[in-house]
C-alpha cells in the first residue's frame, strides 16, 4: 500500500496503514526461532516439501500467528486457521489437511522496485497517509527502542490501545470505531 502511495498517487485520495514496519523481523525474533528450531521445523521451506497433517485438529494445533504474540480472541484465530488450510493427499494414501500458503513467498517477493533508493528512507509521498498501530506491537517496541523509522514523519499516527501487531485479531471493534471515525473525517 505504502509504497503504490509512493509510486501511483493518482490510484488513491489516501492510503491507511495497518502496524506496518519496513525493517526484518525484530532481533529477538530471529534469536527466538533460531532457538525453536524443533518447534519450526514443520514450517515448509524450499528445500523441504509441505506437511500435511492426517487430521484437521492437528492441522489447528500448529497453527501460529507471526510474529509470536499472545491472543485472547480464539474464535478469531480458529476462524483464520481453518481458512487457512486445504485438503491435500497424504504421503502414505489418504487426504489430510496442508497451509494454503506458498512456502517459497519470500523467496519470490521482488523488493527492489520498492523505491528505497533514497538514502535508506521512505520514498515521499503524494497522498496522505496514516498509519495505525498496536500500543504493544513488536514494531512499536523496536521504534521506543531507538530504531529509526521515517514512518511517524511522513504518516498521521494512531495508536489502537491494548493490541499488539495484530491489531485486527487483539483489537477489531476498537481498529473498526478508528477506521469509521477517520474516514468520516478524513482526507478533507
Amino acid at each position: 500500500m505504502f509504497f503504490t502511495a509512493a509510486q501511483r498517487p493518482e490510484l488513491m485520495e489516501a492510503a491507511i496503514l495497518v502496524d506496518t514496519g519496513f525493517g526484518g523481523p525484530p532481533p529477538e525474533v530471529l534469536k527466538e526461532r533460531a532457538a525453536r528450531r524443533e518447534l519450526l521445523a514443520n514450517i515448509p521451506s524450499p528445500d523441504k516439501p509441505t506437511r500435511v497433517y492426517p487430521t484437521l485438529a492437528k492441522a489447528l494445533e500448529r497453527f501460529r500467528l507471526m510474529p509470536p504474540q499472545p491472543a485472547e480472541n480464539h474464535y478469531i484465530l480458529d476462524f483464520i486457521a481453518r481458512r487457512s488450510l486445504k485438503r491435500a493427499p497424504l504421503p502414505e494414501g489418504g487426504e489430510g489437511f496442508a497451509w494454503k500458503f506458498d512456502p517459497n513467498m519470500w523467496e519470490k517477493l521482488d523488493r527492489s522496485g520498492m523505491g528505497m533508493s533514497h538514502g535508506g528512507k521512505l520514498p515521499p509521498t503524494a497522498v496522505p497517509l496514516v498509519h495505525m498501530y498496536g500500543e504493544k506491537s513488536r514494531i512499536i517496541e523496536r521504534r521506543r527502542a531507538g530504531e529509526e523509522t521515517a514512518l511517524a514523519e511522513i504518516a498521521q499516527e494512531i495508536e489502537i490501545p491494548d493490541s499488539h501487531h495484530h491489531v485486527m485479531i487483539d483489537q477489531p471493534l476498537a481498529l473498526v470505531a478508528a477506521l469509521r471515525t477517520l474516514l468520516a473525517t478524513w482526507p478533507h
